[in-house]
């Protein structure tokens, strides 16, 4: 594998359920048509090597990520919830389509650790799961030194046993959790709440895209 593959197949085997075509070609390569196809041709070819599976399925289009709709800090006011929930929720406009992405297998786990299941958990969080992704790759361009503690939802050690994992964690050196990151599909209410309690009661930040 050259340097990039290895970093694609390592995000997904430790940061991210999977990434879409587009996003591979926009990070790493360039969305412009025929990126778009040399992209596809080098994914296939890990495909074939058995690091990545590739695989259509049905997502809603990519949301812009700017910036979190809510963060909280340790001594922070707590979310106003209905205000936060009808932000979250206004976004969806689009019908889902089909997006083709990539996840890491069991080999690619094997060799380079993660928590990577090497299928779909639950095909209606795809668009949730696509929009994790696309917070990561944010993270990754604007925040490159916290991109370097992202562990995703599948490689987190849950604090108890049968506990919610978050989307994904900033760990420290030292496996503190120094940040929550939660991404909020169409989160109700009481939904924003339980976000907040869960990190209020354990005392960790957290931000809700």
């Amino acid at each position: 594998m050259t340097p990039r593959d290895e970093e694609i197949v390592t995000l997904l085997c430790f940061a991210v359920r999977f990434f879409s075509l587009e996003q591979v070609a926009r990070t790493w390569w360039s969305d412009q048509p025929r990126e778009i196809r040399r992209t596809r041709q080098r994914m296939l070819r890990l495909a074939k090597n058995r690091w990545v599976r590739p695989l259509t399925i049905l997502a809603r289009p990519l949301l812009k990520m700017e910036a979190p709709i809510f963060e909280w800090r340790l001594g922070g006011d707590a979310p106003d919830t209905a205000a936060v929930s009808r932000m979250l929720r206004k976004r969806w406009k689009e019908p889902a389509h089909d997006v083709e992405i990539f996840l890491a297998t069991p080999r690619a786990t094997a060799v380079l650790g993660g928590g990577a299941l090497g299928s779909m958990k639950n095909l209606c969080q795809t668009t949730h799961d696509l929009h994790v992704s696309e917070v990561f790759l944010f993270y990754r361009e604007n925040r490159p030194e916290l991109a370097s503690l992202w562990v995703g939802e599948d490689s987190v050690i849950p604090l108890h046993e049968h506990e919610k994992r978050p989307d994904a964690v900033l760990l420290n050196d030292a496996r503190e959790i120094l940040r929550v990151v939660e991404f909020g599909g169409a989160y109700k209410p009481d939904r924003v709440q339980a976000v907040h309690d869960f990190c209020r009661q354990r005392n960790l930040p957290y931000e809700l895209w």
